[in-house]
C-alpha cells in the first residue's frame, strides 16, 4: 500500500491539473489580495469595529473561493484515478498478486488525499495571511479551523474515488460536481432558514417556511457533509476573533447553529463508508 501511495503522490505532483490548480490558486490570491488593500486602505485608523467585521466577513467570502479551488482540484484529481487504469489496462499490472485490491484502492486514497491535504493547508495559510496583513485579523481558532479545512478534501475524495470504482471519468466528474453543488446550495438554503426563524416571525407560514428551508440544508448537508465543515471552519474563525458576536449573525457564509460533535462524527463516518464502498465495488469489478 504505501508503495501505491508513494507512486500516486508522485503522478499527483506531475498532473496538469495540479499544476494548473496552483496557478489559478496564484492568480486568485493575487486579486483578493490587491482587491482587500483597496478596501482597507479606505478604512479610518479609528474604525477598528468596522475594520475587523469587514475583515470576517471578507475571510469567510475568500475560503468559500478557496474551497471551491480546493473542490475543483480534489474531483479533477481524482475522477479518473481508477476508471482511467482500468481503462488504459493498466490496472491489470498495479493490481496483480500479491497486490490485493484493497491496498491498491488505499494507496491511491492516502497518495492524492496526502496531496490535497496540503494543497488546502497552503490555500488556507495564504488566504488568512492576506487577511491578518491587511486588516491584522487574527483568531484564536485558526489552528482548529485550519486542521477541519485541510480534511475536507478526504471527504470528497473518498466518493470521487468510489465513483470511480463503477463510472467513467467524465461521468464521475459530472457527478461529483453536481454534489457538491447540492451540498453548497443546501447549506446556503438552511442559512436562510436559520435566519427567517432566528428574527422572531410570528406569521405561522413564516415559521414553515423557516423550518422547511432549514431541514433541506440539514439533508442536504447529510449527502454531503463537506459545506458543514466549511461553515464550521468559519464559526471557529469568527468565534476566536475580534468581530463583535452580534454582527457575526449577519455574516452569509456562517451558521448561527455551528455543525455539532455529532455532525463531526457523521462526517468521519461517513468518510469511511465511501472508502468501504469503494473497496467492495473495487474488489468485484472486472478489470
Amino acid at each position: 500500500m504505501i508503495t501505491i501511495a508513494r507512486l500516486t503522490f508522485r503522478e499527483m505532483l506531475n498532473k496538469k491539473i495540479l499544476q494548473l490548480g496552483l496557478i489559478l490558486t496564484v492568480l486568485y490570491l493575487g486579486v483578493l489580495g490587491l482587491g482587500l488593500y483597496y478596501i482597507g486602505k479606505d478604512i479610518p485608523a479609528n474604525a477598528e469595529v468596522v475594520r475587523m467585521t469587514l475583515a470576517g466577513e471578507l475571510l469567510t467570502a475568500g475560503l468559500f473561493v478557496s474551497g471551491m479551488l480546493v473542490a475543483l482540484v480534489t474531483v479533477f484529481s481524482s475522477a479518473g484515478a481508477i476508471s482511467s487504469d482500468i481503462e488504459s489496462g493498466i490496472m491489470l499490472a498495479i493490481a496483480a498478486k500479491p497486490i490485493s485490491r484493497t491496498q491498491v484502492f488505499l494507496g491511491k486514497y492516502a497518495g492524492l488525499g496526502l496531496a490535497l491535504v496540503v494543497y488546502s493547508l497552503l490555500v488556507f495559510v495564504a488566504t488568512n495571511m492576506i487577511v491578518w496583513r491587511i486588516f491584522h485579523f487574527h483568531s484564536d481558532g485558526f489552528f482548529g479551523a485550519m486542521v477541519l479545512f485541510a480534511l475536507q478534501p478526504l471527504v470528497l475524495l473518498a466518493v470521487s474515488l468510489w465513483g470511480s470504482t463503477f463510472l467513467s471519468t467524465l461521468g464521475n466528474g459530472v457527478f461529483m460536481f453536481m454534489l457538491y453543488g447540492v451540498a453548497v446550495i443546501g447549506g446556503m438554503v438552511e442559512y436562510v432558514g436559520v435566519q427567517m426563524s432566528s428574527m422572531a416571525l410570528n406569521a405561522a407560514s413564516a415559521t414553515g417556511a423557516a423550518s422547511s428551508l432549514t431541514m433541506i440544508g440539514i439533508l442536504t448537508s447529510l449527502l454531503l457533509p463537506v459545506d458543514s465543515m466549511y461553515r464550521l471552519v468559519n464559526y471557529l474563525l469568527l468565534q476566536g476573533g475580534p468581530v463583535p458576536e452580534q454582527l457575526i449573525r449577519f455574516t452569509p457564509f456562517l451558521t448561527i447553529t455551528p455543525p455539532s460533535l455529532e455532525m463531526l462524527v457523521y462526517t468521519a463516518g461517513y468518510t469511511l463508508l465511501f472508502i468501504g464502498f469503494g473497496i467492495y465495488k473495487f474488489s468485484r469489478r472486472d478489470l
